[in-house]
Order: structure tokens, then C-alpha cells, then sequence
């Protein structure tokens, strides 16, 4: 069970939530409500350095989740239409207890 399994930011209209298919299918979905009239390219930037960069609109990341882990860490960065580079802030889903 997750403790923390779904989650909004404001960034981008933000949203990211656990989807359990079963012991060895569990996914990180994250996806934006901010289209291409705002973000030319979305990345999602995960704990251990990976980038995953989705240029066209609808921005979304689906990430495969191990049993060990605990949480999910991530933060989000876009381009907007101006060429200019925005963060949020670090994000969390994370299993009871820990």
C-alpha cells in the first residue's frame, strides 16, 4: 500500500498517482493539464539521474515501480514558449510506514 499515492502540484497543473496492476505492475503515472499553448517540452527527472523528456502535448510519464521500493522521487521541468526553462519543486509518492 501506498501511503502518499496520489499527489497535485501546481506546476503545470501537475498530477501523479500510483497505478497497481497487480504484485510486479505497479506504474508512476504523471501527467500535466498544461498543454502546448504554454510548454514546448516537458522532462521528468527521476532520483537516480534519468531524464524522460516528452515534447508534444499531452505530457505524460509512466514509470515501472519496484516492489523494494519505498518511494518515488521526482521534479519537473518545462520550456515554455518563450524558450525559457522552468522546475517545481521535488515531488513524493511514498508506501505506508516509510
Amino acid at each position: 500500500q501506498w501511503a502518499t499515492d496520489y499527489l497535485e502540484s501546481e506546476f503545470g497543473g501537475a498530477r501523479a498517482m500510483v497505478l497497481n496492476w497487480g504484485r510486479d505492475r505497479v506504474r508512476a503515472f504523471i501527467y500535466l493539464q498544461a498543454d502546448d499553448s504554454v510548454f514546448r517540452s516537458v522532462s521528468l527527472h527521476l532520483d537516480n539521474g534519468t531524464v524522460i523528456t516528452d515534447e508534444s502535448y499531452p505530457y505524460e510519464f509512466t514509470v515501472p515501480l519496484r516492489s523494494v521500493d519505498n518511494h518515488f522521487d521526482f521534479y519537473l521541468s518545462a520550456t515554455t514558449l518563450d524558450g525559457d526553462l522552468e522546475r517545481s519543486g521535488t515531488l513524493t509518492l511514498t508506501r505506508d510506514g516509510k
